[in-house]
Parts: structure tokens; C-alpha cells; sequence
């Protein structure tokens, strides 16, 4: 299925030897130089192996594969604990909200949450709320309203400082321009995690994180929807005595992608089989 808004060449998926080696080159220096002296255990060499073949050649995978293996956290620097890890994972990994998964999803799912599980709860949260929105230009304004009401729900905490908020809940315009503590920790984490990229004031996400990004529960995914809807709501321009929004044609470009996404996700997560109370939060 071609996706008209991705740019750029596809990576075709590397072969076996080619996926070892980018595998090897991710992980660092000391397991390139095992790998050239053959000196990596065996029990190590098998684990690794059996790892990329659930991810069917996809450097994007292999890529989140050797940061989870590098992971304290998670892997721990071993190959080995990390693949029991993931196979565990495998087997219990809930069901996607929209929809049945095929085996090589099933394994990158598996994979993605496994990274996932690992963040805090703001960025989870944060990357919760990002999962629905369109993918390629997330303008960081976009959590940065004025009128920090928007923020009510899942993203409370993206709020600035008290200080900086008059008793209408609006915050100062000067505190706008620069995202609170939290949300800068969040992002960071999101970065450094290879979930989220930042470039300038504008945020991009690759669409398979999106499509991997597992809501807890409908009670969860509708907060996320609630959340991202109430966004690009506040984000978007107001029409005053009907007068149309010429003026504002730059910042309606900027924010009717996501307007356009969050509809298609709400038809993704209702449509038949799916058996979602998902609501509307307003008319998309």
C-alpha cells in the first residue's frame, strides 16, 4: 500500500547477513570487535540471530532492538536477556484497539512496547496524545496554549507555572514560547529513546511508533483522543462574525492535517469489527 505522505526512499529489508551486521555496528564497539574475533558467545550469537529474524530485515527495528539491548533498564547489555525479555513480551502483548495484527506486527508491537514500558508516565502520556496526530509536522505551539485549559486531562502536567497563569487560566504570553520543565524532560526522554524527533519547533514521529502505540484500555485511548482533540481545537483559528480565515491561511495549513488525522483515527478505532466506545470530542 503506497502512503502519499511519506518522502524520501524506503530501505528496503536487509538480508540476514546485512541485519547482523548493522546490529553489530548499533551496538558499539566492543561487540563489533567480539564479532571480528568471533569471540561472542555462542548463547549470545543464537539469541541475537533468532532476534532479527522476528523483525524481518526493518532497520527502524533492528535499530530500537540494539537500544533496548544497550538498555540498563532492559537488556542490560546482554543479547540474550533482552530476547527472553521480548519473547515474554511476545506472548502477552494485548490486542491492538483497531484491529487484528499480522506475525511481523505482532513482533514489531511487541518490540515498540517493550520500549514503551520503560518511560516514565509523562512521556508515555505525551507519546500517548502524539500517537494520534499527524505524524510529520507536530508544531511544538501545539502544547503550548495560551489558555491552559487545553492542557485539562491527560496533559495537566504540561501546564506552566502557576506564576505565569492569571486567574482565567491564561498564561502570560512571554511563557508560551518556551515549553515548561516537564514537557521538556518528556520530550528529551521521547528523543533519546528514538521515538520522537525534534527539528527546531517542530516535532515528527515515525508512523510505525504511532501504529504500535498500545492504549491500556478504551477508558485510556479515549483520554489520549480527548486530549489531542482539545489541542488542535485551541490550536486552531476562530472565525469572528463569519468572516473567512484568509489571514490565518498559514496556521490553518499548519494544524488541518491533524484535524484530518484525528478523524481517520476515530474511524479506524469504530469501524466494524471494532468494538470501540470511542466518542467524539467535538465534530472533526
Amino acid at each position: 500500500m503506497k502512503d502519499i505522505k511519506r518522502r524520501g526512499e524506503t530501505v528496503k529489508p536487509f538480508n540476514e547477513q546485512q541485519s547482523w551486521n548493522l546490529l553489530m555496528q548499533l551496538l558499539g564497539p566492543e561487540w563489533k570487535a567480539m564479532d571480528k574475533q568471533g569471540s561472542i558467545k555462542v548463547s549470545e550469537d543464537h539469541a541475537a540471530r533468532s532476534f532479527l529474524a522476528k523483525l524481518g530485515g526493518l532497520a527502524l527495528a533492528i535499530r530500537q532492538a540494539a537500544n533496548l539491548i544497550n538498555n540498563p533498564n532492559i537488556g542490560g547489555t546482554t543479547i540474550v536477556t533482552t530476547y527472553e525479555l521480548f519473547k515474554e513480551n511476545l506472548r502477552n502483548l494485548p490486542e491492538r484497539q483497531s484491529g487484528e495484527r499480522s506475525e511481523i506486527v505482532h513482533s514489531l508491537d511487541t518490540l515498540w512496547n517493550m520500549t514503551f514500558g520503560s518511560l516514565t508516565r509523562n512521556a508515555r502520556d505525551l507519546l500517548s496524545v502524539l500517537s494520534l496526530l499527524s505524524p510529520d509536522a507536530m508544531p511544538i505551539d501545539l502544547f503550548l496554549p495560551r489558555r491552559q485549559m487545553a492542557l485539562d486531562g491527560k496533559l495537566a502536567w504540561c501546564r506552566q507555572n502557576s506564576s505565569l497563569v492569571d486567574d482565567r487560566s491564561n498564561a502570560t504570553l512571554s511563557s508560551i514560547i518556551t515549553p515548561p520543565p516537564a514537557l521538556r524532560n518528556a520530550l528529551k526522554e521521547l528523543i533519546d529513546s528514538s521515538l520522537l524527533k525534534q527539528e527546531g519547533r517542530v516535532l515528527t514521529i515515525h508512523r510505525v511508533v504511532q501504529e504500535a502505540m498500545n492504549y491500556h484500555s478504551t477508558e485510556d485511548l479515549q483520554a489520549s483522543f480527548d486530549s489531542a482533540v482539545q489541542l488542535v481545537e485551541e490550536a486552531f483559528p476562530r472565525q469572528v462574525h463569519g468572516y473567512p480565515l484568509h489571514k490565518y491561511w498559514g496556521m490553518c495549513q499548519s494544524y488541518v492535517p491533524h484535524g484530518a488525522h484525528l478523524s481517520a483515527k476515530f474511524s479506524d478505532y469504530t469501524r466494524p469489527p471494532v468494538d470501540s466506545p470511542l466518542q467524539r470530542h467535538v465534530n472533526l
